[in-house]
């Protein structure tokens, strides 16, 4: 005899039974309750050490047995045999393999899988989604991020006109210009979605702190900003970027066309998102090849980031902007402060300056 507890299927309610079980019948008996079942009519689930037994009766019924005794007594009577999975759980050993391809399986998802859905997915978003997007992500993040700029018209113009000379004549989307503050920013700027670059008074501020204008070698370190911005909007980075950091997103979107997940999380991903390695790179070469075509000199690209490393390391890193921060250990996503500068020293003596 077994002590169970029976649920017919119907309510929630549970009632005390017996099981009494000869050759290949179960007799079920309790209050009101007198059933008969062959064993091939059953199907027990795989059963774990802690948690009752819980024996299929069809029709929705089911019996849960609690007991260490009647379960091994039960499934002793049904010949249960676990299934592989479970034997391997109950050695070390298995127990061991199967936590190492487990681990195994979220990193390769991880630093392949993922990166390889999102170059999917985001093959597949057509440019006026992807501009629908950023139009939507603007007043968010100036509800959270973003006040208005306080620099004058005359330092807007000036900017705006070093914009449009670097962008070029025919990009993949239309490009915007935006100014704003950004306090917990600092000197920065950051590519949205769809063409739109917001660049930080800060940024600007730490540009002409010397000069007081942004003429000459400030007007081209601007442009060096900005034109890095641009290689990430040319090759799709920050979408590439925010879905990657939204895997959940990236899987409803993919499988259902269904962005509104992404719309709700991107605000916050996209102000702490980073690039990877290799959007950096193409980032920087985008500008490198923009600065040759317009005859600038890389070196001020080299001096930019010096300026900024400087003055990083003077307010212990809050006013550098992500993409310019050193690659302080290896799982950084950034190429080293170093290693850019002297690339844009190489383009410069490669142009000849």
């Amino acid at each position: 005899m077994i002590s169970a507890t029976y649920f017919d299927g119907r309510s929630a309610a549970a009632q005390s039974v017996e099981l009494h079980i000869k050759d290949d019948v179960i007799n079920l008996l309790g209050k009101g309750i007198n059933l008969f079942f062959t064993i091939d009519q059953l199907r027990l689930n795989e059963p774990f050490l802690a948690a009752p037994s819980f024996l299929e009766l069809g029709n929705g019924a089911h019996i849960e047995v609690a007991s260490s005794e009647g379960k091994a007594a039960l499934q002793k009577a049904l010949d249960f045999q676990p299934s592989q999975i479970v034997r391997w759980q109950q050695k070390w050993v298995g127990a061991l393999i199967a936590t190492g391809v487990m681990i195994g399986l979220l990193l390769s998802a991880y630093f392949w899988g993922i990166p390889k859905m999102t170059e999917i997915v985001v093959a597949r978003i057509p440019d006026s989604v992807e501009q629908q997007l950023g139009a939507e992500l603007i007043p968010t993040l100036e509800n959270g991020f973003f006040t208005p700029s306080g620099l004058s018209d005359q330092r807007m113009e000036q900017a705006q006109k070093i914009f449009d000379a670097i962008t070029p004549a025919h990009p993949r989307v239309p490009m915007k210009l935006l100014f704003r503050r950004a306090p917990s920013l600092g000197a920065n700027a950051v590519a949205l979605p769809g063409g739109t670059i917001v660049v930080t008074d800060q940024m600007i501020a730490a540009i002409t702190a010397k000069t007081g204008n942004l003429k000459g070698d400030q007007a081209i370190q601007l442009a060096g900003v900005f034109a890095h911005e641009i290689g990430h909007v040319e090759n799709k980075h920050t979408l590439k970027a925010l879905l990657s950091n939204s895997a959940l997103a990236v899987i409803s979107a993919s499988l259902f066309g269904d962005f509104s997940a992404v719309i709700t999380a991107m605000p916050v991903a996209l102000i702490h998102s980073e690039y990877s390695r290799n959007m950096e790179a193409q980032a920087d070469e985008f500008a490198i090849k923009r600065f040759h075509e317009l005859g600038y000199s890389t070196i001020q690209m080299a001096n930019l980031f010096e300026l900024l490393h400087k003055k990083s390391a003077k307010d212990d890193l809050g006013d550098m902007p992500s993409w310019m921060r050193v690659a302080t250990d290896f799982s950084a996503s950034h190429p080293s402060d170093e290693a850019r500068i002297q690339r844009f020293r190489q383009a410069a003596q490669e142009q000849g300056n």
